[in-house]
Order: C-alpha cells, then sequence, then structure tokens
C-alpha cells in the first residue's frame, strides 16, 4: 500500500502538468468552443457568435455574414459535432452537421485556431 502511495505521489504532479498543457483535453476544448459558437447560432445570437471568431478573420466573418447565412434555416435546430482534427494542437477543423426543423440538414467544416483558448476563424458550407 504504501509503494502504491508512493508512485501516486510521484506521478501526479507529472500528470497535472501535462493536463494542463492541455495534452490530455485539448480535443475537448476545441469541440466545447464549436458547440459553444453553434448553439449561439442556433439561438439567432449573432453578435455573441461573432465575438468568438478569431482576430484575423473579424472583418470578415460579422454578426451581419452570420445572419445572412443562418438566419434562412428555420428554428429549433439541432447540431452536431461529426467528426474534428486538431492536428498539431494549435489548429484544426471540425465538421459539423446543422438539423433546422423541418429541413434538411446542412454540412459546414468549421476552422478553429487555439491562442488564448480555441476561436472560431472560419465556417464554411460543405465538408472539408
Amino acid at each position: 500500500m504504501t509503494c502504491r502511495r508512493a508512485l501516486l505521489a510521484l506521478l501526479l504532479p507529472f500528470v497535472l502538468v501535462l493536463g494542463g498543457c492541455g495534452l490530455f483535453n485539448s480535443d475537448d476544448a476545441a469541440n466545447a468552443a464549436v458547440d459553444t459558437f453553434l448553439g449561439k447560432l442556433s439561438d439567432a445570437d449573432y453578435a455573441g457568435a461573432a465575438a468568438l471568431v478569431c482576430a484575423p478573420s473579424r472583418s470578415r466573418t460579422t454578426a451581419d455574414s452570420l445572419e445572412a447565412e443562418f438566419d434562412r434555416y428555420p428554428r429549433p435546430w439541432t447540431f452536431a459535432i461529426d467528426a474534428s482534427s486538431y492536428g498539431s494542437g494549435d489548429s484544426g477543423t471540425a465538421n459539423v452537421t446543422i438539423t433546422p426543423a423541418g429541413a434538411a440538414a446542412q454540412q459546414y467544416s468549421v476552422g478553429l485556431i487555439d491562442e488564448n483558448g480555441w476561436e472560431i476563424c472560419d465556417i464554411t458550407s460543405g465538408w472539408l
């Protein structure tokens, strides 16, 4: 029993450091950012969704451009992240499906970067 406790005491700091660096939860954090973004779009909170866009893309991905793209879909929506890839750990893509009420499912690709937390950099129709 004392050997197990000693081993745990030795390994716990390494696990905490690696977890704090995002090694274990990078995909979860990125997917949570996509989920938050899609939730705001689903609620027609276009200003809130635009606030989640990365700085280099803010001039082209605005509340108005998001409204023009997504206001045409009847509400309520369901949405799902179908696949995601976060290769180097600081950027990635998520393929998502938005299913508006009484309408056909729509597929989008969401690009993200992680500068000071995950941010959406683009959203394009279709999957990449």
